[in-house]
């Protein structure tokens, strides 16, 4: 009986150590990256120039694995107006701030910030993000004058997050060529610009005094928008006039082209224009005392003598027409009414 223990016991414990020995070289063969991380493959502390993806993966046991996170993270920086590290604007004027930015690992580069800024995630902001921020703020500061920092925030934020940007690429730069890209800004917001209590009444004074200058403005311009309605007044009741003499000179040159057809048409057909006038003005009424039998009959008769001739006519039409078209030339060549001084 102990002889068949002792040779069960002597197959057994090889058996449980080699089951022993499978189970870790299985266990230390995968590995699981959360989600949002990518996994920095190592192999004796050495940086593989490859990652994995998230979800449980195969790996040589002799590999270790370090998940990055890839999400964004979030990091303020800020100081009152009061303290030593605030920044100085162009005018000289302390301004304290609040600095607040979003920022993320490019996935195919973070076995690159591991390799060569540390493989301590947090310094990355210690070491680059930080000072990224505290020199990329003053530098825009000193840049600006602390009114236009209040009055232009959104101008200024947007110059710090390009300023930021620069400066973190920089330094990834510094440490390794083409690793600037490694981190990427992704939302800059400026908040809680501090500044001294005098310096605020005079922003307060200075923006009384811009607002009274604009009412002035909007006066005066007010003023000459009136003045230049009135001069377009007077301009068009100065062309209506001008049309409406037209308009009479043309009538009168009409109604004489008209008489004047009218009496070389009398001309032509044989009838005397002066026995034609006297009928036009001739009430009807016949004389009370006739000098002779035939004196009504000399009076409508046709005759030759001291009449006007058709030609005499034909030419006081064309000089009426001449009349008409010089007219129409002189209004058309004349200047607008309101190009006149």
């Amino acid at each position: 009986m102990s002889t068949q223990l002792r040779s069960s016991t002597r197959y057994l414990l090889p058996t449980l150590l080699a089951t022993v020995v499978v189970a870790l070289l299985a266990s230390r063969s995968v590995t699981c990256v959360p989600a949002g991380h990518v996994g920095v493959v190592m192999a004796f502390g050495k940086v593989k120039e490859s990652t994995l993806g998230e979800g449980m993966r195969f790996k040589s046991p002799h590999l270790t694995v370090m998940p990055v996170s890839v999400q964004s993270r979030s990091y303020s920086v800020g100081f009152p107006a009061n303290d030593a590290n605030a920044a100085v604007s162009s005018d000289m004027q302390t301004v304290g701030f609040q600095v607040n930015i979003g920022w993320y690992v490019q996935p195919d580069q973070a076995w690159q910030l591991v390799r060569y800024v540390s493989q301590n995630e947090g310094s990355w902001t210690a070491n680059v993000i930080d000072p990224a921020m505290r020199q990329g703020v003053k530098a825009v500061f000193s840049r600006r004058s602390l009114r236009e920092i209040v009055q232009n925030r959104e101008q200024v934020r947007v110059d710090i997050a390009a300023e930021i940007q620069s400066l973190v690429q920089e330094r990834l730069n510094e440490r390794h060529e083409g690793l600037g890209t490694a981190i990427q800004i992704t939302q800059v917001t400026l908040d809680n610009v501090d500044y001294s209590n005098e310096f605020e009444q005079i922003i307060e004074a200075t923006q009384r005094e811009e607002q009274r200058a604009r009412l002035a403005e909007n006066e005066l311009r007010r003023v000459e928008i009136e003045a230049q309605q009135q001069v377009v007044q007077a301009q068009a009741q100065r062309q209506a006039e001008i049309e409406r003499a037209r308009g009479e000179a043309e009538a009168h040159l009409i109604r004489i082209e008209a008489q004047v057809q009218g009496y070389l048409a009398l001309r032509q057909a044989g009838f005397d224009l002066g026995s034609y006038r006297f009928m036009e003005v001739w009430d009807g009424e016949l004389p009370g005392v006739l000098a002779g039998d035939d004196s009504l009959q000399v009076m409508l008769s046709r005759t030759e003598n001291g009449t006007i001739s058709t030609e005499e006519i034909g030419l006081i039409l064309d000089t009426v027409r001449e009349a008409r078209t010089s007219l129409h030339d002189q209004y058309d060549a004349a200047p607008p009414a309101d190009s006149a001084p």
